[in-house]
């Protein structure tokens, strides 16, 4: 039953997002249209189109919003750390990222994604500290979150 009532809210929240989506991909057609292809990304570059070929040269730690990086003070331990791969953390951590120490300064390949097409996600990037370390950070957006 349980499980049940777990898909009926997942068809139901999608059906209701439905349009947010459309509208939203629509408005955001002339930019990634503009934008940088998958095609740039390392998997592609060695010949034949396959995560079978892709052999990466790094790592990355994702930075999620989950209990337990509180809880674990996992911010703390990564911005003391000597850790010299990326950092890809989500838009409600990105402000938390920074004003712990975990910048593009100090992690030359800092993303940001946003996969959210409502309009919630937008207060995650109006902080002030985001003004001050925003030239290294790359932004990765869903094709189908807000224009704006």
């Amino acid at each position: 039953m349980k499980q049940s009532k777990n898909f009926d809210l997942i068809q139901e929240n999608t059906s209701n997002m439905i349009d947010l989506w459309m509208y939203n991909f629509a408005r955001n057609i002339p930019d990634f249209l503009n934008g940088n292809s998958v095609k740039q990304l390392s998997v592609f570059k060695n010949g034949k189109k396959s995560i079978k070929n892709h052999r990466p040269s790094s790592s990355a730690v994702v930075v999620g919003a989950g209990p337990s990086v509180k809880k674990n003070n996992h911010l703390e331990i990564l911005s003391n750390s000597n850790y010299k791969g990326a950092v890809v953390c989500t838009d409600r951590m990105l402000v938390p990222c920074l004003k712990n120490g975990i910048t593009p300064e100090k992690f030359s390949k800092f993303y940001v994604l946003t996969i959210e097409p409502k309009d919630v996600t937008m207060k995650f990037y109006e902080d002030k500290i985001i003004q001050k370390h925003k030239k290294g950070i790359l932004v990765v957006l869903s094709t189908c979150t807000r224009h704006e």
